[in-house]
C-alpha cells in the first residue's frame, strides 16, 4: 500500500469546513424547541468593557471585543438550570449586536468517569459545566456553541463571515474576547499524516441510507489529556477540565449539526508524567496504541491529546466497532492554550474533529475514492492523494480537506462524508448504544394522557428541572408531566410502594404557560420510600396537569395509577321564609341567607337571586339549586317579603322673590323644593302661603308638604324672601347760566328743589353734588346732582349744571432785564423773565412774549412785548427793554501736525497756526493769535510729543489745547562690508555673524541693528560663492545695505568602519570571489557631506579569487572634496564540506526590518547558497519569486508595490532546505 504524508502549512489557523448542502440540523432543532412551547429566558453572559481591541492582544488579533464576564449570571445559570435561553453577544467592534437561541444539551454519558494519573477518580468533584447549543436569531445558516462554567466561557458563534472565538484572556479573572479567527495575525501548523489506503467508497456508502438505521446510536469518546495539557493550564485541575470539556462540546457540535451524536464517556488526566513522548503525529499515535489495551477505557474511540502543535493521526477509517482496539485510537495536537493572550480554541476544534471523522470512516476529500469513479471531492489543496486529476478549486473544501484556512464551521463535512460517517454510526445492529435522552413528556407541552384506570410507568432521570414554585409541595426537583380530563368524581394519583425514589405529586389547570395551582402533597401515610398519594375532588370536563417530581434533587423511575373514587347526588336544605323592612333609603332591602349542601365531593350551590342582593318591597321566591363535580343536583325554594316602613324625606330650598310695579308677588310648591325624595316615589308637594304684597317685604315662612306612593307624608319649612328693586322717579330743574359778580371770581345762583315718586312710598330727598340754592357759584360749571330714596332703600338720581361766565380782562405789568450772550454768540429769555407782576380776578392762566431769543447782531437795547391772558380768554399787554452783551472767551482748537530732524538732528517750531484745528469766537474770531510750547526738539524727541497751543482773541481773551507733535527722522544710515571664508563641521553645516561682515555703519540717531539674509551653509554651498546681503536699520526703521561674498570649505575627511575580523566560507576545492565590502554591508562609510562615498581601492580587488587562507584587505574611500580615509581588517576564508556534508546552518538566515515599508534585507552571514524567495499571501497564493544564486551575505528585496498585509517569504537553499519567514508590509 503507497503511504502518502501529508503536511500543508496554514497561515493563521486553518479551520476546514464544507459549504454544499449544509443540512442545518441545529437550526431545526432549536425551532422544534420552540413548537413545544418553551421558555427561552434572556440571559446576559457578558458586561461589555468600554476597550475594544486591547494592546494586550494587538498583534494577534485584528479586530475584537473584550467583554466582563458577569460572575451573577452564571451563578442564576447554574441555579436555575435552564434547558433553553436566549443571550445577546457582541461580535465586532463596531458595536454591533447577534442574539443566540439556545438549547441545553448534557455531553456525557450515564456512567461518565475521570480520572487521574495518580490514581484519583474525580468525577463527582468537578464543574461539568453547562453545555448549549444552537443558532444566531432569524439565520439558518448559523450554528453557535456555548460551554458556560463557574469561572468562564468557551465557544464559538459561526456564521457566513467566519467562526467568532469566545474565551477568556490569558491571565485574567474575568475578561473575554470575541473576535473571529479570520483576524488572527499568526502562522500555524495544521498537519494530518492519516494514511491513505487508496480504497474508494461505493456509491451506496456515499449516500444516506435511511432504510436501515438506527437514528438514536451514539459514539462515546474517551479522552485521554497528557500532561502537557495539564502544564498548560499550570496544574489547575478545573481550567484543564473547562478546556477540555469546552472544545470537545464544540466538536459535538459539529458532528450533531450533521446528523450525528457524540457524548464523553471516560476521561484520563496526566499529572504526572505521561508515557507519550513523540515527536511525531506518528510516534504519539503509535505510543497511544501501545499503551491503550483491550478494556482500557469505557467508549467506542479514544483520542489522545497533547499540547504540541506536530498534528494529527488517526489509526485508520474502520475505528467503530472494531474488535482491535488500536484501530480506535487516534491523536491530536494541539497548537497551544493562547497566543498572545488570545484563546485559539477554534484551531483545537478543527483537528479533533478532523482525526476523529477518520476513526469513523471518512477519509481526505482530496483523496481519489470519492463521487463512486474514484476521484476526488475537492482539489484546493493544490494536489490529490492518489493518481486522479486535480478538481477545480472553486470548492471551499470541507473538515476533512486540506484547503484555504479560515471556512466557516457552518459549512459541514460534505454531503459524501457525511453519509458515509452517517452510515457507520447509525447502522442497525452496530455496536453502538442509545444516546440518553429525557423522557418524551419532559415538557409540560408534551405532558403524556392518562385514563381512569391507567397506571402508567415514568422515569425523571434525564428530566428537566420545571421551577413551577410551590403547588401543594415545594419543587426543587426535575419531573415529567401527565394529562388527563376529571369526571367530578373523587379521583387519586399515586406513585404509593411504587417508585424508586422519594416522589412528589402536583395537580394544576389552565394552561402550560399560565399555570393555576389546584393541589398537592410529597408523602403520604403507609407509603414505603417516601412514595406519594394524592385524593382529590376534580371538576368534570376540566383538563388537569400533573407534574411527577422529587424531594430535593431526586431522581428516579415510577408507576403513576389514576383512580376513579366515584360520588353520589348532593342533598340541599334551604332556610326559612323571611320578612324584613326596607333598608333605609332603598325601595327594597339586601337579605343575607344560605342553604346548606352535602356531599362526598363538595358541590355548589346557586340561587335564582343570590344572598346579599337587593330583594323588591313585596314577596320574592328564591329557589336554592346544590350540583356537584358529576353533574348531580338537588334543588329547594323559600319566600322573601320586603315591607316599606320609610317616610319620604322632604328637602325645602329658601327663595327669593321681587314685587311687581303693583307691589304684589306668588310662589307655587316646587319653588321651594330642594329635592324631595322617596324610596319607592312621591305622590303629591303642596305649600300653606303662595301670595305676597310690600307689607310682606323680609322673610317669610313657608311650610312645604311632601307625600309617598304608600301614603307616607313629611314637612319642611323654606324662607320666602320678598323684594322690592324697583327704584322711585325723581325730577330736577333746567341748566342755569349766570354772569360773575362784580370784581369778583364766581356768581350767587338760586333753584327750586326737586321732587321724587315710588310704588311703596318715598323716604327722602337729599343733594348728592353741587353747591346749594343761594350760595356763589365760581368760573365754569357746576353739577349740581340729587338723589331720591323709597321706603325699602332703592334709589334713583338726577342733576343739572350752573355755568358762570367772567367779563373782567387781567392787568399785565413790565420789567426791564439784562442778557449775556452764551458761547455760542446766542442767548434766551422766558415770559416770566420780563413779567413785573400782571394781576387777573380770577387767576392769569399764561405769559407770552413776542421776541425770545438773541445774537451777537442784538447787542444793546431790544423792546419785548408781555401778553398776559386770564382763563376767560381776555388779555392785556406790556412793554419791557432787553439789554444783550458778550463777554465770551474764544473756543481754541487743536490739531496734530508733525516736522521732520534736519541733518544735525533738530528741528524747532516757527509758525505755530499749523496747530490751529479751526479756533473760534462766539462773536467774530478773525484776529486770533497762536503760540505753542515747548518749540525745540531733538533725536531724543522722535516720536510723538504732547504740546499746549494757547489761543488769544482781540479782546484779549484767552484760551488753550493740547496737540500731538510727531517728531520724524526720514535720515538713512550708512554702511560697508568685507568678505569670509568659513568650514564645514562634522554634520556638514556651518554659521556666521552678520557683524562678521560689517566693515563700518554709521547714523545720525544710531543703529538699532544688523542682520543678513543667509548666515547658515551647508554642502550644497561649497565651491560656489555665496552672496550675502547685510541690512543695517537705525532706530527709526531706515535701513542700508551692503553685499559680501562668504566662501564654504569642506575639510573633514570620511569616516570607515571596518571589522576586526571577517570570515566567510566555500566549498572545499573552489575559490572565494572577492565581494564589494562596501556594497555588501561588510564595511559602513559616512561623510559630513558625500553619500555614497567614491571607493579610491580595496585590496585585495572585488572580483579576484581567493584560496584558503588569512588576507589584509585595506579599502581606501574619498569625498567630493578630495578628503579620502581608509581603514584595514583581516580576511578569513575557510573550506567547508559540499553540500551533502555542509555544516551550513540555514536558520542563521534573517529577514528584517518587520514590519516593513519599502523593501526588506535578506541576511546570509554563512554565504549559503540560495536558490530563490517566494512571497505568499495569506490565501496561500504566490505572488512573487526572486533569483537569490548571486547572494552572498545580503539581498535587499523590494516590496514597495506590495499591498498593506501579512505575507510568508519562503526562502529555498540550492540543496532543497527551506526557511519561512511572516513579514507584515505596512
Amino acid at each position: 500500500m503507497k503511504k502518502i504524508i501529508i503536511a500543508l502549512l496554514c497561515l493563521a489557523m486553518p479551520f476546514m469546513v464544507f459549504a454544499q448542502n449544509a443540512s442545518y440540523d441545529m437550526f431545526d432543532y432549536v425551532n422544534s424547541r420552540k413548537g413545544k412551547a418553551t421558555t427561552f429566558a434572556s440571559f446576559q453572559l457578558f458586561n461589555q468593557n468600554s476597550a475594544n481591541r486591547s494592546t494586550a492582544y494587538a498583534n494577534a488579533v485584528e479586530d475584537g471585543v473584550v467583554l466582563d464576564f458577569n460572575a451573577s449570571t452564571i451563578q442564576a445559570i447554574y441555579e436555575d438550570n435552564p434547558r433553553t435561553m436566549n443571550i445577546s453577544v457582541p461580535l465586532k467592534s463596531d458595536g454591533s449586536t447577534v442574539q443566540l437561541e439556545l438549547v441545553q444539551k448534557d455531553i456525557f454519558s450515564d456512567d461518565f468517569r475521570v480520572r487521574t494519573s495518580d490514581g484519583r477518580d474525580i468525577t463527582n468533584e468537578i464543574d461539568r459545566g453547562k453545555h448549549f447549543r444552537g443558532i444566531i436569531a432569524g439565520d439558518a445558516n448559523s450554528l453557535v456553541s456555548i460551554s458556560i462554567f463557574r469561572n468562564e466561557i468557551i465557544g464559538f458563534v459561526a456564521n457566513n463571515e467566519g467562526n467568532f472565538v469566545i474565551g477568556k484572556i490569558k491571565g485574567q479573572t474575568s475578561q473575554h474576547i470575541i473576535y473571529n479567527d479570520r483576524n488572527l495575525m499568526i502562522t500555524n501548523e495544521f498537519n494530518c499524516t492519516t494514511e491513505d489506503d487508496g480504497v474508494g467508497y461505493t456509491m451506496e456508502e456515499l449516500t444516506p441510507q435511511a432504510a436501515n438505521r438506527d437514528a438514536g446510536d451514539c459514539v462515546n469518546i474517551y479522552i485521554e489529556a497528557g500532561q502537557s495539557v495539564y502544564n498548560a493550564f499550570g496544574g489547575n485541575l478545573t481550567n484543564t477540565m473547562n478546556f477540555l470539556n469546552g472544545v470537545f462540546a464544540q466538536s459535538y457540535v459539529l458532528y450533531a449539526n450533521d446528523g450525528m451524536a457524540l457524548q464523553t464517556s471516560d476521561m484520563l488526566i496526566w499529572t504526572t508524567p505521561d508515557p507519550y513522548s513523540g515527536p511525531s503525529a506518528a510516534n504519539y499515535r503509535a505510543q497511544f496504541q501501545s499503551n491503550t489495551g483491550p478494556g482500557a477505557f469505557n467508549g467506542d474511540l479514544g483520542h489522545l491529546v497533547e499540547v504540541d502543535n506536530v498534528g494529527g493521526q488517526a489509526a485508520g477509517f474502520s475505528g467503530l466497532c472494531n474488535a482491535n482496539t488500536d484501530e480506535s485510537l487516534c491523536f491530536s495536537g494541539f497548537s497551544s492554550t493562547n497566543y498572545n493572550n488570545v484563546p485559539t480554541y477554534s484551531f483545537n476544534v478543527t483537528i479533533i474533529t478532523h482525526e476523529m471523522g477518520h476513526l469513523m470512516g471518512s477519509r481526505h476529500t482530496h483523496a481519489c475514492v470519492w463521487n463512486g469513479n474514484s476521484t476526488a471531492i475537492d482539489g484546493c489543496a493544490g494536489f490529490t492523494e492518489g493518481t486522479c486529476a486535480i478538481p477545480p478549486s472553486a470548492n471551499p473544501g470541507t473538515i476533512m480537506s486540506y484547503c484555504t484556512p479560515n471556512i466557516s464551521f457552518t459549512e459541514g463535512f460534505h454531503p459524501q462524508p457525511t453519509a458515509v460517517m452517517q452510515n457507520n454510526v447509525n447502522a442497525i445492529g452496530n455496536c453502538l448504544t442509545t444516546c440518553a435522552a429525557p423522557a418524551t413528556n419532559d415538557f409540560c407541552a408534551d405532558a403524556a394522557t392518562i385514563n381512569y384506570g391507567d397506571t402508567f410507568s415514568g422515569s425523571t432521570t434525564m428530566a428537566t428541572f420545571d421551577n413551577v414554585g410551590f403547588c401543594g409541595t415545594s419543587n426543587t426537583a426535575p419531573g415529567v408531566w401527565y394529562t388527563f380530563v376529571g369526571n367530578g368524581n373523587f379521583t387519586r394519583l399515586t406513585t404509593c410502594n411504587q417508585a424508586n425514589y422519594d416522589t412528589k405529586i402536583s395537580v394544576f389547570t389552565g394552561s402550560c404557560g399560565a399555570l393555576v395551582c389546584e393541589t398537592g402533597v410529597d408523602d403520604a401515610a403507609g407509603c414505603a420510600g417516601f412514595t406519594t398519594e394524592l385524593d382529590f375532588c376534580t371538576t368534570n370536563g376540566t383538563t388537569y396537569l400533573v407534574l411527577i417530581h422529587g424531594f430535593s434533587n431526586a431522581i428516579g423511575d415510577f408507576d403513576l395509577s389514576l383512580v376513579d373514587l366515584g360520588n353520589t347526588a348532593p342533598v340541599i336544605t334551604c332556610p326559612a321564609d323571611i320578612t324584613m323592612n326596607n333598608d333605609p333609603g332603598d325601595c327594597g332591602a339586601i337579605v343575607n341567607f344560605s342553604a346548606t349542601a352535602t356531599d362526598d365531593c363538595g358541590s355548589t350551590i346557586t340561587y335564582s337571586q343570590d344572598s346579599g342582593t337587593v330583594f323588591p318591597v313585596g314577596t320574592t321566591v328564591v329557589t336554592a339549586t346544590a350540583t356537584d363535580g358529576a353533574g348531580l343536583t338537588d334543588s329547594c325554594t323559600f319566600n322573601v317579603t320586603i315591607n316599606d316602613t320609610e317616610s319620604p324625606t322632604a328637602v325645602c330650598q329658601d327663595i327669593t322673590i321681587q314685587l311687581d310695579a303693583n307691589g304684589d308677588a306668588s310662589i307655587v310648591a316646587a319653588d321651594v323644593d330642594g329635592g324631595s325624595t322617596d324610596a319607592c316615589g312621591i305622590a303629591s308637594i303642596a305649600v300653606d302661603i303662595d301670595t305676597f304684597d310690600c307689607s310682606n317685604v323680609g322673610p317669610n315662612n313657608v311650610t312645604l308638604t311632601v307625600t309617598d306612593v304608600n301614603g307616607n307624608t313629611s314637612s319642611c319649612v323654606a324662607v320666602v324672601t320678598v323684594e322690592d328693586n324697583i327704584a322711585p322717579m325723581i325730577f330736577c330743574p333746567a341748566d342755569i347760566v349766570a354772569p360773575t359778580n362784580n370784581g369778583e371770581c364766581g356768581a350767587t345762583v338760586t333753584f327750586p328743589l326737586p321732587v321724587g315718586t315710588d310704588n311703596c312710598g318715598i323716604d327722602f330727598v337729599v343733594q348728592q353734588a353741587g353747591i346749594a340754592s343761594g350760595e356763589i357759584f365760581p368760573i365754569g360749571v357746576t353739577t349740581n346732582q340729587f338723589i331720591v330714596v323709597d321706603v325699602n332703600g332703592n334709589t334713583a338720581t338726577c342733576s343739572f349744571t350752573v355755568t358762570v361766565t367772567d367779563d373782567d380782562p387781567p392787568m399785565a405789568v413790565c420789567q426791564d432785564i439784562t442778557v449775556m450772550l452764551d458761547a455760542t454768540g446766542n442767548a434766551t429769555i422766558v415770559a416770566a423773565d420780563v413779567d413785573g407782576g400782571s394781576t387777573d380776578n380770577c387767576a392769569i392762566t399764561s405769559l407770552s412774549i413776542d421776541i425770545d431769543s438773541f445774537t451777537c447782531a442784538d447787542l444793546g437795547d431790544n423792546i419785548v412785548t408781555l401778553t398776559a391772558t386770564d382763563a376767560g380768554g381776555l388779555s392785556s399787554s406790556c412793554t419791557a427793554i432787553v439789554t444783550v452783551e458778550n463777554g465770551v472767551m474764544p473756543n481754541a482748537v487743536c490739531q496734530d501736525a508733525s516736522v521732520q530732524l534736519d541733518a544735525l538732528g533738530m528741528v524747532s517750531i516757527i509758525d505755530a497756526s499749523i496747530f490751529d484745528g479751526g479756533s473760534t469766537d462766539a462773536c467774530g474770531g478773525t484776529n486770533l493769535t497762536f503760540s505753542v510750547s515747548p518749540d525745540t526738539f531733538t533725536c531724543a524727541d522722535v516720536g510723538d510729543n504732547t504740546v499746549t497751543i494757547t489761543v488769544t482773541d482781540d479782546g484779549g481773551n484767552t484760551s488753550t489745547c493740547t496737540a500731538t507733535l510727531t517728531v520724524e527722522d526720514v535720515m538713512a544710515p550708512t554702511v560697508s562690508c568685507m568678505d569670509l571664508t568659513v568650514s564645514l563641521d562634522a554634520n556638514g553645516e556651518a554659521s556666521i555673524d552678520s557683524a562678521d561682515l560689517v566693515v563700518m555703519s554709521d547714523d545720525i540717531c544710531g543703529i538699532a541693528q544688523t542682520s543678513a539674509d543667509i548666515t547658515d551653509f551647508n554642502c550644497d554651498d561649497v565651491g560656489t560663492p555665496v552672496v550675502v546681503t547685510v541690512t543695517v536699520e537705525d532706530p527709526s526703521g531706515n535701513t542700508a545695505t551692503c553685499t559680501a561674498t562668504v566662501t564654504v570649505l569642506d575639510e573633514i575627511a570620511p569616516e570607515l568602519d571596518c571589522p576586526v575580523d571577517f570570515t566567510v566560507q566555500t566549498i572545499e576545492g573552489t575559490q572565494y570571489e572577492v565581494e564589494n565590502f562596501i556594497t555588501s554591508g561588510a564595511v559602513t562609510a559616512t561623510d559630513n557631506c558625500t553619500d555614497p562615498v567614491n571607493v579610491v581601492s580595496q585590496s585585495p580587488a572585488v572580483g579576484d579569487l581567493l584560496d584558503p587562507g588569512v588576507y589584509p584587505v585595506t579599502i581606501t574611500v574619498s569625498d567630493a572634496s578630495g578628503n579620502e580615509a581608509d581603514c584595514t581588517f583581516n580576511l578569513t576564508v575557510e573550506a567547508v564540506l559540499g553540500i551533502g556534508d555542509n555544516s551550513f546552518d540555514i536558520s542563521s538566515v534573517s529577514m528584517y526590518p518587520n514590519p516593513a515599508t519599502d523593501f526588506v534585507m535578506l541576511s546570509n552571514p554563512q554565504h549559503i547558497p540560495l536558490q530563490d524567495v517566494r512571497i505568499y499571501d495569506v490565501t496561500g497564493r504566490l505572488i512573487k519569486t526572486i533569483d537569490a544564486r548571486e547572494t552572498l551575505s545580503e539581498m535587499s528585496i523590494d516590496i514597495s508595490e506590495l499591498a498593506s498585509a501579512t505575507y510568508l517569504f519562503l526562502v529555498n537553499t540550492e540543496n532543497g532546505e527551506q526557511l519561512t519567514h511572516q513579514i507584515v508590509k505596512e
